[in-house]
Protein backbone atom coordinates (compact mmCIF):
# COMPACT_ATOMS: atom_id res chain seq x y z
CA UNK A 1 0.00 0.00 0.00
CA UNK A 2 1.29 3.21 -0.86
CA UNK A 3 2.09 6.24 1.51
CA UNK A 4 -0.47 9.26 1.46
CA UNK A 5 2.58 10.92 0.18
CA UNK A 6 3.37 8.38 -2.63
CA UNK A 7 -0.53 8.78 -3.77
CA UNK A 8 -0.33 12.40 -4.03
CA UNK A 9 2.48 12.72 -5.98
CA UNK A 10 1.80 9.97 -7.79
CA UNK A 11 -2.01 11.60 -8.81
CA UNK A 12 -0.10 14.82 -9.24
CA UNK A 13 1.66 13.40 -12.13
CA UNK A 14 -1.51 11.23 -13.25
CA UNK A 15 -3.45 14.55 -13.43
CA UNK A 16 -0.44 16.59 -15.52
CA UNK A 17 0.29 13.65 -17.96
CA UNK A 18 -3.81 13.89 -18.85
CA UNK A 19 -3.32 17.82 -19.17
CA UNK A 20 -0.25 17.15 -21.79
CA UNK A 21 -2.34 13.98 -23.37
CA UNK A 22 -5.21 16.34 -23.54
CA UNK A 23 -3.85 19.04 -25.02
CA UNK A 24 -1.84 16.57 -27.70
CA UNK A 25 -5.74 15.69 -29.10
CA UNK A 26 -6.50 19.45 -29.28
CA UNK A 27 -3.12 20.27 -31.48
CA UNK A 28 -4.54 16.76 -33.77
CA UNK A 29 -8.14 18.49 -33.63
CA UNK A 30 -6.62 21.78 -34.99
CA UNK A 31 -4.27 20.45 -37.30
CA UNK A 32 -7.14 18.26 -39.00
CA UNK A 33 -9.41 21.19 -38.85
CA UNK A 34 -6.79 23.65 -40.27
CA UNK A 35 -5.79 20.98 -43.12
CA UNK A 36 -9.95 20.30 -43.92
CA UNK A 37 -11.24 23.81 -44.16
CA UNK A 38 -8.52 25.27 -45.99
CA UNK A 39 -9.71 25.61 -49.68
CA UNK A 40 -6.95 25.00 -51.37
CA UNK A 41 -6.70 21.22 -49.66
CA UNK A 42 -7.25 18.51 -52.60
CA UNK A 43 -10.47 17.34 -50.70
CA UNK A 44 -13.29 19.51 -50.48
CA UNK A 45 -17.11 18.78 -49.13
CA UNK A 46 -15.36 17.68 -45.38
CA UNK A 47 -17.05 19.57 -42.20
CA UNK A 48 -14.95 19.33 -38.74
CA UNK A 49 -17.03 20.58 -36.00
CA UNK A 50 -15.42 22.50 -32.73
CA UNK A 51 -13.64 20.37 -30.19
CA UNK A 52 -16.57 20.08 -27.42
CA UNK A 53 -16.28 17.46 -24.28
CA UNK A 54 -13.12 15.95 -25.65
CA UNK A 55 -14.94 15.01 -29.24
CA UNK A 56 -15.52 16.12 -32.65
CA UNK A 57 -17.31 15.33 -35.42
CA UNK A 58 -16.34 15.32 -39.20
CA UNK A 59 -18.99 14.71 -42.03
CA UNK A 60 -18.29 13.71 -45.45
CA UNK A 61 -20.35 12.27 -48.21
CA UNK A 62 -23.48 11.47 -46.04
CA UNK A 63 -21.50 9.99 -43.20
CA UNK A 64 -20.43 11.35 -39.80
CA UNK A 65 -17.47 10.52 -37.77
CA UNK A 66 -17.14 10.94 -34.57
CA UNK A 67 -13.19 11.49 -32.48
CA UNK A 68 -13.21 11.16 -28.99
CA UNK A 69 -10.19 11.73 -26.87
CA UNK A 70 -9.76 9.51 -23.17
CA UNK A 71 -6.74 8.68 -21.18
CA UNK A 72 -6.44 5.28 -19.68
CA UNK A 73 -3.36 3.55 -17.31
CA UNK A 74 -2.18 -0.06 -18.60
CA UNK A 75 -3.34 -2.36 -16.08
CA UNK A 76 -1.01 -2.67 -13.24
CA UNK A 77 0.55 0.71 -14.05
CA UNK A 78 -0.59 4.59 -13.20
CA UNK A 79 1.07 5.87 -16.36
CA UNK A 80 -1.41 7.24 -18.61
CA UNK A 81 -1.74 7.09 -22.54
CA UNK A 82 -4.32 8.70 -24.12
CA UNK A 83 -6.26 7.62 -26.72
CA UNK A 84 -8.73 8.51 -29.93
CA UNK A 85 -11.96 6.52 -30.49
CA UNK A 86 -13.44 6.91 -34.21
CA UNK A 87 -16.89 5.51 -35.33
CA UNK A 88 -19.59 6.31 -37.34
CA UNK A 89 -22.70 7.94 -35.63
CA UNK A 90 -26.11 8.48 -36.82
CA UNK A 91 -27.93 11.49 -36.40
CA UNK A 92 -30.75 9.83 -35.03
CA UNK A 93 -29.65 7.06 -33.41
CA UNK A 94 -25.85 7.57 -32.22
CA UNK A 95 -24.83 3.60 -32.89
CA UNK A 96 -21.09 2.72 -32.71
CA UNK A 97 -19.85 1.91 -35.97
CA UNK A 98 -15.94 1.27 -34.85
CA UNK A 99 -13.70 2.39 -37.74
CA UNK A 100 -9.72 1.61 -36.57
CA UNK A 101 -9.09 0.15 -33.32
CA UNK A 102 -8.42 2.67 -30.57
CA UNK A 103 -5.50 4.80 -31.29
CA UNK A 104 -3.04 4.83 -28.26
CA UNK A 105 -0.69 7.50 -28.22
CA UNK A 106 1.46 9.56 -25.45
CA UNK A 107 2.45 12.79 -24.14
CA UNK A 108 4.77 13.13 -27.22
CA UNK A 109 1.96 12.32 -29.61
CA UNK A 110 3.50 9.23 -30.80
CA UNK A 111 0.99 6.59 -31.59
CA UNK A 112 0.92 3.03 -32.03
CA UNK A 113 -0.03 3.15 -35.54
CA UNK A 114 2.51 2.15 -38.00
CA UNK A 115 1.84 2.91 -42.00
CA UNK A 116 2.18 -0.50 -44.24
CA UNK A 117 4.77 0.84 -46.34
CA UNK A 118 7.58 1.77 -43.31
CA UNK A 119 7.19 -0.78 -40.62
CA UNK A 120 9.59 0.89 -38.32
CA UNK A 121 7.85 4.43 -38.28
CA UNK A 122 4.78 5.31 -35.93
CA UNK A 123 2.73 8.14 -37.10
CA UNK A 124 2.36 11.01 -34.22
CA UNK A 125 -1.66 12.54 -33.70
CA UNK A 126 0.33 16.31 -33.72
CA UNK A 127 2.30 15.81 -37.67
CA UNK A 128 0.16 17.04 -40.32
CA UNK A 129 0.34 14.47 -42.64
CA UNK A 130 0.21 11.85 -40.44
CA UNK A 131 -2.78 13.11 -38.52
CA UNK A 132 -4.71 14.10 -42.01
CA UNK A 133 -3.59 10.60 -42.56
CA UNK A 134 -5.23 8.92 -39.59
CA UNK A 135 -8.54 10.74 -40.58
CA UNK A 136 -8.67 9.72 -44.06
CA UNK A 137 -8.19 6.50 -42.96
CA UNK A 138 -11.12 6.46 -41.13
CA UNK A 139 -12.98 8.68 -43.70
CA UNK A 140 -12.54 5.69 -46.17
CA UNK A 141 -13.06 2.86 -43.85
CA UNK A 142 -16.63 4.87 -43.58
CA UNK A 143 -17.58 4.95 -46.77
CA UNK A 144 -18.25 1.16 -46.82
CA UNK A 145 -20.24 1.22 -43.75
CA UNK A 146 -24.02 1.82 -43.13
CA UNK A 147 -26.40 2.40 -39.82
CA UNK A 148 -29.14 0.41 -39.82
Amino acid sequence: MFTRENLLDLLNDVDSRHSTLKKQFEIFHSKIKAQLSNSKFSLQGVKVTSLTNDEFNIGFAGHKLRFKFSAVADPGSSILYGYIYCHLVDLDEPKKVWLMEPLKFNVSGLSDLVLPESEDVNLNITDDADAIHIVLHCLYQSLSQTIT
